[in-house]
């Protein structure tokens, strides 16, 4: 029995399906690998809104904390006795300020309230711990949001312990690195003080000088013409 044969017609209808199988194999391929990828990227995306909202609360419920703690200090300062102000046992402002740096520590608010936690502790006169709690925030927030105020606090307590070396160095750092602060006044006062208690009238003399230079027209700017008057005449 006779085969037959295979038209050239049949021949290219046969190469041109095999040619369009080909096609749809590589672009079910490339489909297959582009919903992959596209479900990878949902489940990124998924798990990093995920943390955003987990963080997002986290950072509201600190500065609820936060907000407790500022109340306590406000209260503490007023000088009135906290079982007259309604104020718990063992839960005052350092209390809650450090129950949110422990419990909250990746916040913001936790940076703010180790800062104010120093602060209080200036307020009070509590000079050492206050080193301490400005010399904590500087090790774990090097270039934080406070640095310029923490290295004040730093210098004031200093200044305030009678330690005048490490002052004048603390308030000279604070005028070379942050001279467009609005703290630079009261940072040339003091270090102007610390020369003055060293006995240093030269530099006194020269640092207020400087600063009766770039203060003119601010507040300190009379305050500093008069130690310049003082110190010239003396």
């Amino acid at each position: 029995m006779a085969v037959k044969g295979i038209s050239r017609k049949e021949l290219k209808e046969d190469r041109f399906i095999g040619l369009f199988s080909r096609i749809l194999i590589a672009v079910s391929r490339r489909i297959g690998l582009f919903l992959g990828a596209l479900g990878i990227v949902f489940l990124f995306g998924g798990v990093g809104l995920g943390l955003y909202l987990y963080y997002a609360k986290e950072e509201e419920r600190a500065l609820d904390m936060l907000a407790e703690a500022d109340l306590f200090y406000r209260r503490a300062l007023s000088g009135i006795s906290p079982e007259l102000q309604g104020i718990p046992s063992g839960k005052g402002p350092l209390e809650v300020y450090q129950a949110l740096i422990v419990r909250y520590p990746r916040s913001r608010a936790a940076e703010e309230a180790l800062f104010r936690q120093a602060v209080f502790h200036l307020r009070m006169a509590r000079y050492g711990e206050a080193i301490k709690g400005f010399q904590g925030y500087l090790e774990r927030y090097g270039r934080g949001r406070f640095r310029p105020l923490v290295e004040l606090g730093l210098a004031h307590a200093y200044e305030a312990q009678g330690d005048f070396p490490r002052a004048a160095e603390t308030y000279s750092r604070l005028v070379t690195n942050h001279p467009q602060d609005p703290w630079l006044g009261e940072a040339y006062m003091g270090l102007g003080r610390s020369f003055e208690a060293l006995g240093k009238t030269k530099e006194a003399l020269e640092t207020y000088r400087k600063a009766a230079s770039e203060l003119a027209n601010s507040n300190y700017g009379e305050r500093v013409r008069r130690k310049v008057e003082l110190l010239q005449g003396s």
